[in-house]
């Protein structure tokens, strides 16, 4: 996986899976899915997801976006005690985020997701986290989609790498 974000809120994820491409791009406004040759307009509350995962400031300014906040204490995850953070979107989805209450880092994350078949939950988990630039970044994510996981393992991070508007270009 390859994941380009550049503010303000755009994204570009590549996703390769033996010979199956996967792309994903979102320009602040539209997005657009590829796969092999076929392309997917990305629309509704799928659209307003990308939107907020593009938005890099979102944790900082949430209410920016329209997002109502909520805070709780003292929530157990792998017997870590966390802070939870419930983020309920204007569509009425929500997002939950635990950060240690230690280290003040994020561990787990869900998202509700809307599908076709209905609203999923998307679990993910952070740790390894190592400094890049001044700033910690996990590098072990275990991500589960209903019976899918996907245990990711970070390569590389690159800050302020010098990326072009070009990338996140939709083709009308």
């Amino acid at each position: 996986i390859m994941i380009i974000q550049k503010n303000p809120d755009k994204l570009y994820q590549e996703l390769l899976a033996g010979e199956i491409k996967q792309t994903i791009i979102y320009n602040g406004i539209k997005g657009l899915m590829i796969v092999g040759d076929e392309q997917i307009k990305i629309e509704d509350k799928e659209l307003e997801r990308l939107k907020y995962d593009a938005a890099i400031h979102l944790p900082m300014d949430p209410e920016s976006y329209g997002i109502k906040t909520e805070l709780q204490s003292n929530v157990e995850v792998d017997s870590v005690d966390c802070y939870k953070v419930t983020y309920t979107l204007p569509s009425g989805l929500k997002w939950f985020q635990y950060y240690s209450s230690a280290s003040g880092l994020k561990i787990k994350e869900v998202k509700e997701i809307q599908t076709t078949q209905g609203v999923f939950e998307q679990e993910t988990y952070y740790s390894d986290y190592k400094e890049t630039d001044g700033l910690k970044f996990p590098f072990t994510v275990k991500q589960y989609f209903g019976i899918q996981e996907l245990d990711l393992k970070v390569t590389s991070i690159e800050i302020n790498s010098g990326v072009e508007d070009e990338t996140f270009e939709i083709e009308e």
